[in-house]
């Protein structure tokens, strides 16, 4: 037994644990990396070692992590590594400042029932079916807890768990360890979920015991989440995380390609998503999740105001639930090229580019609720303040509450525009902030809910087109950014091409459009 209480591999693989002889070099690998012990080069050679660990070999194994973090594609065995990975914290989390009668247990915490019943009963089989492990059962497993006795007396508990129910499972005793499956169809903190993965994974490592192991293991699900944010931060950088990304055969050779041939003829992207673990997004999201992250800026949260640059500001105003979010756009002129036709100024129109380079210099919202909903006036009077150093003194808006906040706004010194929203209408703009960014002339703000407003975002199919939709979480939010954007990126400036004829030079002719400096100066320069 004290083989398998300190390697973990040996679980896996050994007849006396879950009897897995046909583990793949990469489950080995793992298991090694995970316990905290080299990579040998005969299990995992360099170049896979950089596609599934992304690090050099003298960067892995050189300590045990506290998080193990697997994403890989469905039927990769996933499920039977948490099983290993909850009898190994079993056998090993120190007890030591645990009394006899305290009751320590390694948690593993699903999506829904179903999940956590088929990743229970994989575990009670093997464990049955291991001529040792078997006869560490101190009485036969109820429907969601098995109850194992260790060398040293201690009693353990492993519990399966749908996670509505996970966070009270973490927090009620000390463990020995958890594993959070299946993360990536878990709610997220940042759109609102009442039980998320971020709430999960705090409420699990703050009960660990000395030597206890987080897994968090997953099939990506979009690029958004716990899951993605985990692998963005710690892929190729082991320590106290690591991130093993893996397809489905890399880990499991025997999965037959022949499934994922079919599965890839019919709908490539969910055969690049299930099988070959990439980062795609769900058939049904408005933005590629990817194209947000490269999109937005490292630093700073808030731009300060650049002098002579043009702005423009929306808002989606809210008092309860869903936020009141403001977003202030700078469009960038370098890429201006008009086309300049007729025998003097008067009679030449401009042209300019379609799409013109949009930085978010500002995103900012403003949360109330039922019980202590926002003050309009006061919020208004803190925007006007923050308008008025960029020198914008107009927001569109939608037409929620227009009639009521116009006067309000008035008073401090803005002018609401309503902007006109027909289903053809919406989809244009947020079609337009598509385009941005794939065309890569879109910079968003580093605010953390902006992006994932956005990757909320879905598309809707209609009898008559397609509709963006913004779905409701769980504390009445609806994707508040992103009517917002979509307002400032058409003003800022797709509403260039709004502009008023030049008056002498340059100036500015609104709040905030610009005017072309057409009076014998070089063509195409903006001032103000």
């Amino acid at each position: 037994m004290a083989a398998l209480r300190t390697s973990l591999e040996h679980l896996l693989t050994s007849p006396a644990g879950f009897d897995l002889g046909t583990a793949s070099r990469l489950q080995r690998a793992l298991c090694r990396a995970a316990d905290g012990l080299r990579v040998r080069p005969e299990l995992i050679d360099d170049e896979a070692l950089q596609r599934h660990f992304r690090c050099e070999r003298s960067q892995i194994g050189l300590s045990t992590p506290v998080l193990v973090v697997i994403v890989a594609g469905v039927r990769g065995g996933k499920s039977l590594l948490a099983a290993c990975a909850a009898v190994k914290g079993c056998m090993t989390g120190d007890l030591s400042a645990l009394r006899k009668h305290e009751v320590p247990r390694f948690a593993i915490v699903a999506p829904t029932v179903d999940n956590a019943t088929a990743t229970f009963r994989l575990l009670v089989g093997h464990v049955q079916a291991s001529p040792v492990l078997s006869r560490l059962v101190v009485k036969d497993p109820s429907d969601d807890t098995l109850l194992l006795r260790r060398p040293d007396g201690h009693v353990v508990e492993i519990v399966v768990v749908a996670a509505h129910r996970g966070a009270v499972t973490l927090r009620s005793r000390w463990l020995v360890g958890f594993v959070l499956d299946e993360v990536a169809l878990f709610g997220a903190e940042a759109t609102g979920a009442a039980i998320n993965a971020e709430e999960l994974l705090r409420a699990g490592e703050t009960r660990l015991v000395p030597g206890a192991q987080g897994w968090i293991i997953s099939s990506p699900f979009g690029p958004s989440g716990l899951l993605y944010d985990l692998w963005r931060e710690h892929f190729g950088n082991p320590g106290a995380v690591l991130v093993v990304h893996a397809p489905t055969r890399a880990l499991n050779p025997s999965f037959p390609q022949a499934k994922i041939d079919a599965v890839r003829r019919r709908n490539p992207d969910a055969a690049a998503r299930e099988y070959d673990a990439e980062w795609i997004d769900a058939d049904t999201a408005f933005f590629d999740g990817t194209l947000i992250d490269a999109a937005t800026r490292a630093t700073p949260l808030e731009e300060a105001p650049v002098p002579g640059a043009a702005y423009a500001a929306a808002w989606d105003a809210a008092t309860r639930g869903n936020s009141w979010t403001l977003i202030v756009a700078r469009a960038e002129a370098a890429d201006v090229q008009p086309q300049l036709v007729g025998s003097t100024a008067e009679e030449r129109p401009r042209q300019l580019l379609e799409l013109p380079r949009v930085r978010i210099a500002l995103a900012r919202q403003w949360t109330g609720s039922k019980k202590s909903p926002l003050d309009p006036d006061a919020t208004i009077a803190e925007i006007a303040g923050i308008l008025a150093t960029y020198g914008v003194k107009s927001v569109r808006c939608d037409s929620w509450g227009a009639d009521a906040l116009q006067a309000l706004a008035r008073r401090h010194g803005i002018t609401l525009r309503e902007v006109s929203s027909t289903q053809a209408e919406q989809f244009a703009r947020y079609d337009a902030v598509r385009t941005l960014l794939t065309t890569s002339r879109l910079e968003l703000a580093p605010h953390p809910v902006l992006a994932t407003d956005l990757k909320g975002v879905r598309k809707k199919a209609l009898a008559n087109g397609i509709k963006p939709e913004l779905p409701k979480t769980s504390d009445g939010r609806h994707c508040d950014f992103a009517p917002a954007l979509t307002l400032a990126c058409e003003a800022a400036p797709s509403a260039l091409s709004d502009m008023r004829r030049p008056r002498g030079g340059g100036v500015w002719v609104q709040d905030d459009i610009w005017e072309l400096r057409l009076d014998g100066s070089r063509p195409g320069h903006f001032v103000t």
